[in-house]
């Protein structure tokens, strides 16, 4: 088990503050909310431009509502992303 006191009597002339048990990352918690933030944020302008896609899909297909079933958001329902599109043909009766 790591004991603290004993570590820094091992290094007296650093400030405890800067003795680090785990070498590798120094990474405060303002460094990690940034680069998750980052990443939220494009993927913002992803899940957007997938939108812009689906719609665009949907346009293109739908002269075939009789024989299609295009996806449609539910109310209350999030929008879901378009990470595939997909189309189901009705069958024929």
């Amino acid at each position: 088990m790591f004991n603290e006191k004993e570590y820094e009597k091992q290094f007296p002339e650093i400030d405890p503050r800067f003795l680090f048990v785990n070498v590798g990352y120094n990474l405060r918690s303002t460094d990690m909310n940034a680069s998750i933030g980052l990443v939220q944020q494009k993927l913002e302008k992803f899940n957007n431009k997938r939108h812009e896609i689906g719609k665009t899909w949907n346009k293109a297909f739908s002269h075939l509502k009789e024989r299609l079933i295009q996806p449609i958001k539910s109310k209350g329902t999030k929008d879901f992303g378009f990470g595939g599109f997909q189309l189901f043909v009705k069958q024929e009766k």
